[in-house]
């Protein structure tokens, strides 16, 4: 009987170990799913709530408040009514980031815009590139596709979300490092200290008094706003707990193309074909490159 126990160990313990990797693939592939719907109604939302020509500013107050107070919700339904503190540097960076994000999506048109949120992942692979002729390719099929896309010169909207990249990926990189604190306090303090820094902007935009009017203009796109703000705020945060900012980011490739799919469905957008040519182009491109350095990786590791 003894020298049975082993194998029966042995068996017990390989049954454990591929349940355990079921149950991890399942909820990393849940909050990939929740990412990509998330992300992608929120810069249906935001162009929504901001487009004709709207106040920037005062957009940006109904996301952001907005999001914060449905964070402090959840964070107090999960028993996470605390302030962390170290959210507030990095509130900057974002406040920043989605400053110009939501200014861009916001004059549109949204189809020209999202997909050139695929940049981020670019950045990021910049930062620990792995010499490969295939990587480049990838970079090469989105500088295609960008071009494209952007047709004879870059709209003010682009170069403001091509600059929101860059900040973006100061701040994925921050937030990595901050996973051990409690997600949703984390979340909710973050967000709180985003919309501060923005309130500076507001006053002293002058954006005050076009919140509300906004608001009840357009209360079904400013909820909606404000809920899928925070819903892909959280997903993300979630998925920083098992994966690297690189393939967390490679979830919004997805969501740029569906983004831009609704703008021009939904919006009625111009140049469609183009577009969408461009959209797909440039998301191959970033998809190329996180294939190549995921298996690039595993070389390594073997």
């Amino acid at each position: 009987m003894s020298k049975d126990m082993p194998v029966s160990s042995g068996r017990i313990d390989s049954v454990q170990v591929t349940l355990i990797m079921e149950d991890f693939l399942f909820v990393v592939g849940f909050f990939v799913l929740v990412r990509i719907v998330f992300l992608s109604t929120e810069r249906v939302a935001l162009h929504g709530l901001g487009r004709g020509n709207q106040n920037a500013l005062a957009t940006m107050a109904i996301a952001f408040w907005g999001a914060s107070l449905i964070l402090w919700l959840v964070a107090l339904s999960q028993h996470q009514l605390l302030w962390v503190g170290d959210a507030i540097w990095i509130g900057l960076i974002y406040a920043l980031a989605f400053g110009l994000y939501t200014a861009a999506l916001a004059e549109g048109p949204i189809g020209a815009v999202s997909a050139w949120t695929n940049l981020t992942i670019i950045l990021l692979w910049l930062l620990n590139p792995s010499d490969s002729g295939v990587a480049w390719c990838g970079i090469a099929l989105f500088t295609a596709g960008g071009i494209w896309l952007a047709g004879r010169q870059f709209s003010r909207s682009i170069i403001w979300i091509i600059l929101s990249d860059l900040l973006f990926v100061m701040a994925r990189t921050l937030d990595s490092h901050h996973t051990h604190f409690p997600t949703y306090a984390y979340a909710a303090s973050l967000f709180t200290s985003i919309s501060s820094w923005m309130a500076v902007a507001i006053v002293s935009g002058g954006a005050v008094t076009s919140v509300l009017p906004l608001f009840w203009a357009r209360p079904g796109w400013s909820l909606a706003a404000a809920l899928t703000n925070a819903g892909a705020y959280l997903s993300l945060f979630m998925l920083l707990h098992w994966l690297p900012p690189s393939l967390v980011e490679a979830v919004s490739a997805f969501a740029a193309f569906v983004a831009t799919a609704a703008g021009v469905v939904w919006f009625h957008e111009s140049n469609a074909v183009r577009k969408l040519g461009a959209s797909m182009l440039m998301t191959i491109g970033v998809l190329v490159l996180l294939v190549n350095h995921y298996l690039s990786l595993q070389g390594l590791l073997h």
